[in-house]
């Protein structure tokens, strides 16, 4: 869950899902620390990392808080947010927890973006251990 269009219709969809089948949903939230610190570098340059990450926390607590907002009590499970590299600390996180499926929104970079930048979505439906559901 990144806040977007695409991963709040994936919230939908995950919602309709767990309600045929009986199933919770899990939100996360992961900050990618090495992308957000060069922003806000350039906006905020008197900040000290403790103050980033303060912030980056907040910003990905709201992220959460609005997004299980949206899914009914009977089919929230846990929620968590994270600093890290989102596909690396995602993929770890689905084996760990053995998940029947997972549903994440597509930025919709494009396949010459995607492919330099990397997205989060690709790299888990190649690399997860269960299925992976993208919601554009």
């Amino acid at each position: 869950m990144d806040g977007s269009e695409p991963s709040c219709g994936a919230i939908q969809h995950a919602i309709d899902l767990a309600k045929i089948t009986s199933g919770t949903i899990d939100l996360v939230h992961v900050v990618n620390v090495a992308d957000q610190v060069q922003i806000y570098t350039h906006l905020h340059s008197a900040y000290s990392s403790e103050d980033y990450l303060k912030e980056f926390m907040a910003l990905g607590d709201e992220v959460i808080r609005e997004a299980a907002d949206k899914v009914p009590a009977e089919l929230r499970g846990q929620t968590l947010v994270k600093i890290g590299e989102p596909k690396e600390f995602l993929l770890q996180f689905i084996d760990k927890h053995r998940y029947d499926l997972v549903v994440i929104g597509c930025q919709g970079l494009g396949a010459l973006p995607g492919f330099f930048l990397g997205s989060v979505s690709q790299y888990l439906v190649q690399n997860a251990s269960c299925p992976v559901m993208v919601v554009k």
